[in-house]
């Protein structure tokens, strides 16, 4: 049995040889971090699972709207081929799908800025007013005494429902607009216009059969445009592949709306 001398010091470990307690820290110390370092890596897969369930289901109702409205055009232009083509009224169903086509394009846009425009910054905000204001189309001032009317809401419920109310009034008529949106929701333009003329086209033939019933003057006298299937089918598969691009681009911006770092 040996006995310490009276200079000699225990350590907490129980060893008298200071070097073998810290051979034993550093191993320790490497130890936990080596386990801090898979906790992170763990959390980091799970959140990462999180985020991905949390994107599937806020992409799934944009893909389903934008399969259901193809789907709904691809059944008028089948009941056209089904022998409408060649009776009177007939081509009354292609401009029907031209109006649904228009219609999906204004319906997804407005889809896409009412997720995009209240996480925006204060320059993509300017021209939205505040609800309840009345106002459309400009950002104008407002006096302190009208957000009384909305005690106890959250900013961000505030920008919601503004940006809400302001889409619901909006429309766009042209290819213009449509840029012009891009822009303000952070795309870039010149990566999704490559089909802008036809879709533009598109557009004029739709407030041609809106407002004017398609109907055009010739000698003085009012004619029924005559309207091509195949031009239908090129506005309806130009702006069904506009849309698509979009979401690429849109997958990658969701993640800071689901709060993600």
């Amino acid at each position: 049995m040996s006995v310490k001398g009276s200079g000699e010091k225990q350590t907490a470990s129980g060893s008298a040889n200071p070097a073998l307690d810290l051979e034993l820290a550093y191993r320790l110390a490497a130890d936990a971090n080596q386990s801090a370092n898979r906790l992170t890596l763990l959390q980091q897969v799970q959140a990462h699972r999180t985020l991905e369930e949390q994107l599937s289901a806020r992409l799934t109702p944009y893909l389903k709207r934008l399969g259901e409205s193809v789907d709904r055009i691809g059944r008028l232009l089948q009941f056209f081929d089904q022998g409408l083509s060649e009776r009177e009224g007939g081509q009354d169903v292609l401009r029907a799908a031209v109006v649904f086509t228009h219609a999906f394009l204004e319906d997804f846009l407005r889809t896409l800025a009412g997720e995009l425009l209240p996480v925006g910054d204060e320059n993509s905000l300017k021209d939205v007013p505040l609800v309840g204001t009345g106002s459309f189309g400009r950002g104008e001032k407002f006096a302190l005494g009208q957000l009384a009317q909305h005690r106890g809401k959250t900013v961000d419920q505030l920008l919601h429902q503004s940006v809400a109310e302001y889409l619901g009034r909006s429309n766009y008529n042209d290819t213009t607009e449509i840029a012009v949106l891009l822009t303000r929701l952070g795309f870039r333009v010149e990566d999704h216009n490559k089909a802008f003329a036809a879709i533009d086209r598109m557009i004029q033939r739709r407030h041609q059969i809106v407002h004017r019933a398609d109907w055009i003057i010739e000698m003085d006298k009012p004619v029924l445009q005559p309207i091509d299937r195949s031009d239908v089918v090129e506005w309806l598969r130009v702006t069904s592949e506009f849309t698509s691009s979009l979401l690429t681009p849109l997958l990658q911006k969701l993640p800071q709306l689901l709060g993600a770092k």
